[in-house]
């Protein structure tokens, strides 16, 4: 068994505080080198969008 960080993007795209926490999250995982999964759904564009924006996606799954 792995541990690894599945990750949602935060509902409201445009909360900067929210962003921060899960920056967080993903920085952390990255450092402890666990696999990410993240899950997008709704808008695939607006989503896809979001995370080139925050630059959050290298090494996810």
């Amino acid at each position: 068994m792995r541990i690894g960080l599945a990750w949602r993007l935060p509902r409201n795209r445009e909360d900067s505080d929210n962003w921060a926490m899960r920056q967080q999250e993903y920085d952390t995982a990255r450092a402890l080198d666990l696999p990410i999964q993240v899950h997008v759904s709704g808008e695939p564009g607006p989503m896809f969008d979001a995370l080139s924006e925050h630059r959050v996606g290298y090494g996810l799954t």
